[in-house]
């Protein structure tokens, strides 16, 4: 049966992608769609990811100390509930323009550069079960019935997300003057996002719930039109008897460009049908999420992903795919891929 029910669900999302237009291909966080953000942060780890075909990539790792606070107060013989813990980390984008060298090139910074920093506070509501509560755990160690995450109702962890990012592009305006056609824009953006994130069980199957309230500060290259314009020059000899005529295509974004000031709101449910027991192997997680914006660009996308995780770790995404509605309510799809570590 559950070879079979993973036979059908692969063969559903094989038919949407053949279906529908990929929007696009790169690499993402887990749970997280090409073009925003998600409201599941991972608590541990670290995380490489890239795409040849975007020329996009992200480097990130989290550093969880929930571990070390709880050994620290079973070292002291505490048998009460163990809460706290923090956690931090980083991740950085880029998107050279030219090659995948460097966040930089011909001396400017290239469009999709990006660093974010995390700070969070693990077991925020809920606990950690002592030494007596789970027998065999000592000074941090796991019993012998696998990791606690993703077992029980007893893990949740909120984390403070700071971002700024950098794109320097190319606009075409073609009804400008000649010489004021082609003009460059460098864009700072921020943005700020409050994830908070639980794990817990219902009817045996773990289930994760994200929820991030957030603000951004972005611009609207995504949405403007990739042109070339070939420019012809010919150049005539003294005598007037030779011309010589060259060829040069330049490219640029054309469209009216717009920046503004956006409050966020993002939500995961992420539930593992397969995970019955202690994640010992590689497993399959379903993914029904919205991404929504408000003001006069405001935007909701509902959609939902299947994606598959690495062994002892349902946080880590080897890959999968997310079909939803985009900004303009067409349906549209992202391929998944990464590697944890």
């Amino acid at each position: 049966m559950h070879k079979q029910l993973t036979l059908v669900v692969t063969g559903l999302f094989l038919a949407a992608i053949l279906a529908m237009p990929v929007r696009a291909a790169w690499a993402q966080t887990p749970f997280r769609t090409a073009k925003s953000d998600g409201s599941i942060v991972l608590n541990t780890g670290g995380l490489v990811q890239a795409s040849l075909e975007e020329a996009l990539f992200r480097v990130g790792y989290v550093v969880n100390n929930k571990d070390k606070h709880a050994a620290k107060i079973r070292q002291q013989n505490n048998t009460k509930q163990v809460h706290g813990g923090t956690l931090y980390g980083f991740e950085v984008q880029g998107r050279p323009s030219d090659n995948l060298a460097s966040l930089f090139s011909n001396n400017r910074v290239t469009a999709g550069t990006q660093a974010t920093f995390s700070f969070g506070v693990a077991n925020l509501l809920s606990h950690q079960p002592s030494a007596k509560e789970i027998p065999g755990i000592v000074a941090g160690a796991e019993a012998d019935t696998g990791p606690t995450h993703l077992k029980s109702l007893d893990y949740d962890w909120l984390t403070l997300q700071v971002t700024y990012s950098r794109n320097s592009s190319t606009l075409y305006t073609p009804t400008n003057a000649y010489a004021d056609q082609f003009s460059r824009k460098v864009f700072d953006g921020y943005g700020v996002q409050l994830a908070y994130n639980l794990e817990f069980k219902s009817n045996r199957i773990p289930m994760l719930l994200g929820l991030a309230p957030g603000i951004k500060r972005v611009n609207n290259i995504n949405d403007l039109d990739k042109i070339q314009v070939e420019e012809t020059r010919t150049i005539t000899s003294p005598d007037g008897l030779t011309q010589r005529t060259t060829t040069v295509t330049r490219s640029g974004l054309r469209g009216t460009y717009e920046e503004t000031t956006q409050a966020t709101l993002n939500s995961d449910f992420v539930f593992y049908p397969f995970l019955l027991a202690a994640p010992r192997k590689a497993s399959v997680a379903f993914n029904v999420f919205t991404r929504s914006a408000l003001g006069d660009n405001g935007y909701f996308i509902p959609g939902v992903g299947a994606f598959v995780t690495a062994p002892k770790a349902p946080l880590k995404v080897y890959g999968g795919v997310s079909i939803y509605r985009d900004k303009n309510k067409e349906a549209a799809v992202d391929i998944v891929a990464g590697f944890g570590f």
